[in-house]
């Protein structure tokens, strides 16, 4: 969680950092009044242009954005998280969301048919 990858005689290699050097790079807290997404079209929109930008190699391979944003008339917190792909498979991702998310359901991740005997 704390690395970044650094070159070394034209091989790569991960180095670790210190925690706030970790964080300083990967968070991001957005409260401008002008960047606030305001619809949720607004944020597809974040997401479609920072989809396919590289992560950069000088820090950790993951990122939170924090928008603080009025939708629906209702203030939130809208959490943006990007990761390179080595960090996780969809599945493993997919259970983390779930898992800090107050929809949680165990039954989305083990899909067992109902028994009959008869």
């Amino acid at each position: 969680m704390r690395c970044c990858i650094t070159e070394f005689a034209g091989d790569y290699y991960y180095k670790e950092m210190h925690i706030d050097e970790a964080l300083r790079k990967a968070v991001t807290i957005i409260s401008d009044p002008q960047m606030l997404p305001t619809k949720m079209r607004d944020l597809d929109h974040i997401v479609q242009d920072n989809l396919n930008v590289k992560m950069p190699l000088d820090g950790p391979l993951w990122s939170f954005n924090v928008y603080n944003a009025i939708i629906d008339g209702k203030q939130r917190a809208v959490l943006l998280w990007k990761s390179h792909h080595s960090f996780g498979d969809g599945s493993t991702l997919g259970a983390m969301t779930l898992g800090m998310s107050k929809e949680y359901d165990m039954s989305y991740f083990l899909k067992i048919p109902e028994l009959s005997f008869m």
